[in-house]
């Protein structure tokens, strides 16, 4: 696990997600990528699928945890994103949604979710 100080940031909270896929196998194809219309925290492939994820992150749960934040219109944006980015860089095959969780003030809670 990394230290990043005494809490760490959402941006931090990516780095943590994205080298947590990276130990299980995953490749990294994009973090952060952005066009005018859409922002997707990391694109990872495994298996001959790409995985589009969303981190959220918490530093304590006072407020519910991060995954609550993934709504219906939240998954539509995504899954809009993804088909966008796939028209843009020119991928017909199979993709999912991940939701990723950090929680913690030192990001020492993970949970990987598939969406779809």
């Amino acid at each position: 696990m990394f230290y990043f100080g005494s809490m760490i940031t959402g941006y931090d909270a990516e780095l943590i997600a994205r080298n947590s896929l990276l130990g299980q196998g995953y490749e990294l194809i994009a973090h952060n990528a952005k066009s005018r219309s859409y922002e997707i925290d990391l694109i990872i492939s495994k298996n001959k699928v790409l995985y589009f994820a969303e981190v959220k992150y918490r530093r304590n749960y006072n407020h519910g945890e991060g995954l609550e934040y993934i709504t219906n219109k939240k998954l539509k944006q995504m899954g809009w994103a993804a088909e966008m980015w796939c028209a843009e860089n020119e991928y017909y095959g199979p993709f999912r949604l991940l939701a990723i969780q950090v929680g913690g003030i030192r990001g020492e809670d993970l949970e990987i979710i598939e969406l779809l």
